[in-house]
């Protein structure tokens, strides 16, 4: 049975400015996309309503409060006057009697932070929001302030040895004293080291003194036969012993039959080897939870040489186990999914388990890829930035370039020719994001890796990582090491995903 989760609740408050109202609807309805309850006037005010009745009660029932910070919105609250006014009394109100002092987000839109937030607000940690389009990083830490998702802190090591009880001299001032069992031991250890030197002393006397008497003998004229004799002897050996000398023909077996570059699964879905061994993960360049590269051993496996196409997840759908995508659209087009003109272009509007329900569907141990598989499909055992290494360009991936977008949308798998990673998959950076396996944490990577195929943390802080950037995305966040995490109910039309099964030696 699924679990039913309430999504909180969000009330926006802003000024009524013609740019202002229409970038207010599209945010309002991007935030109920991604799993917020949001309240807006013009949608749950009706003519006949008594505004400060409806301010009064969506504010003090709302988990939150977005106010949306403009020039225009401080001089109204600062000078209350209209509904902006009469929203800033109910606030300040709030805001001193109600312990949740996180209630109120500040959300900076345009002009300068001093002259756009009220004087309420100005000692408010904030999200900045300015600009057309705006910072992607900003929006999914408002999304995972809202659904009360924050990250964890790294882990607690253990002090370096400079300062590991130690004086101010740096002389150490620990001695701890032995235990019984120590005590025991050292006794025994030194009984056993005098043995091993008495033993070596003894045959060095006996090898010398055998050495000596053979020169001595040598000296006086005489044969002293040497401690090791090298004489060979003529007896004859018996006949029922005599060795019988024939010439053996050695045969080295043949080795393992070399494992297909490419499969086609059960379900007709194209997949390419990724082949055992270690690769460098991470980037000391990226972002702090890129960090530190490490080495990863991973054995043999699979990974789909496409984004998984709509006409292949619409087969799971027809089978009855995989739900249709949350939304039919895309960002161009009202009617995606189901289109024919569309079938071989990679599914999107699915969310975390989605993805996974599909690829388990498909069967022989098929699932999500973990992060480390994803990101050795992608890169190799180079250290490129992309896939296919460092050039940038449409011609190798659907981003967006210098604020130029190859393509509103995504496009037809397998378009990509020179984008292909060194094992063969397409579309690995840009397109769409991708789902994998692993639960987040920021600082996973700072864990010592000691086991091959690693398959993330236990726990992290309740997102699903993505991979690959998308149609939408600059070239920052294509590259192969770069971490994206969102929970796992989480949908929109930039994200699909591609699966990989492991291969057992029968």
């Amino acid at each position: 049975m699924e679990k039913i989760i309430t999504p909180p609740k969000v009330f926006i408050s802003y000024a009524w400015e013609d740019d202002v109202k229409i970038w207010v609807r599209d945010f309002a309805i991007r935030l109920r996309r991604d799993g917020i309850e949001t309240i807006l006037d013009e949608w749950a005010a009706v003519p006949g309503d008594q505004l400060p009745e409806f301010m009064e009660r969506s504010v003090r029932e709302s988990d939150f409060v977005l106010v949306i910070c403009t020039p225009k919105y401080k001089s109204k609250s600062d000078n209350r006057t209209g509904g902006v006014g009469y929203e800033g009394d109910i606030i300040s109100s709030e805001l001193y009697t109600s312990r949740n002092q996180r209630k109120f987000i500040p959300v900076f839109r345009k002009g300068a932070w001093n002259e756009s937030a009220p004087s309420w607000l100005l000692g408010k940690y904030y999200i900045d929001l300015s600009g057309d389009p705006y910072d992607e990083g900003s929006y999914h830490n408002l999304l995972r302030t809202l659904h009360n998702v924050r990250e964890a802190p790294p882990p607690v090591g253990r002090p370096p040895g400079y300062v590991d009880r130690r004086s101010e001299d740096g002389k150490s001032n620990s001695k701890e004293p032995l235990s019984a069992e120590k005590k025991a031991v050292k006794p025994v250890r030194r009984r056993i080291l005098v043995s091993i030197v008495g033993l070596f002393a003894i045959v060095g006397l006996w090898y010398g003194g055998s050495v000596l008497s053979s020169r001595q003998a040598n000296a006086a004229g005489t044969t002293v036969s040497p401690v090791v004799s090298r004489t060979r002897t003529n007896t004859p050996i018996p006949p029922s012993i005599t060795p019988t000398l024939t010439k053996t023909l050695t045969i080295t077996p043949p080795g393992p039959t070399p494992l297909p570059l490419e499969i086609t699964d059960d379900k007709g879905v194209e997949m390419v080897l990724v082949p055992e061994g270690s690769f460098m993960m991470g980037s000391e360049f990226g972002d702090e939870n890129e960090q530190p590269v490490h080495a990863v051993v991973l054995g043999t496996y699979y990974i789909d040489k496409y984004e998984v196409t709509n006409i292949h997840y619409k087969e799971c759908v027809n089978s009855g186990v995989c739900r249709q995508p949350k939304d039919i659209g895309s960002n161009v087009l009202g009617y995606y999914f189901d289109n024919p003109n569309y079938v071989d272009y990679p599914v999107i509007n699915v969310d975390w388990d989605m993805a996974d329900t599909y690829c388990k569907w498909r069967g022989n141990g098929t699932r999500l890829p973990t992060e480390a598989e994803w990101e050795k499909a992608a890169r190799g055992e180079t250290n490129n930035s992309y896939p296919w290494g460092d050039a940038l360009g449409c011609e190798y991936a659907n981003s967006q370039y210098l604020n130029q977008f190859c393509s509103l949308d995504p496009v037809r798998v397998g378009s990509l020719e020179k984008g292909k990673s060194p094992y063969g998959a397409y579309e690995m950076a840009g397109n769409v994001w991708e789902w994998v396996a692993d639960l987040y944490q920021k600082y996973y990577y700072f864990t010592p890796v000691t086991e091959p195929d690693p398959q993330g943390p236990l726990i992290g802080d309740g997102r699903r990582i993505r991979r690959g950037g998308s149609y939408l995305s600059v070239q920052y966040y294509m590259r192969v090491s770069n971490r994206s995490a969102d929970l796992h109910y989480y949908y929109d039309d930039e994200t699909g995903f591609r699966c990989a099964r492991s291969f057992t030696t029968p």
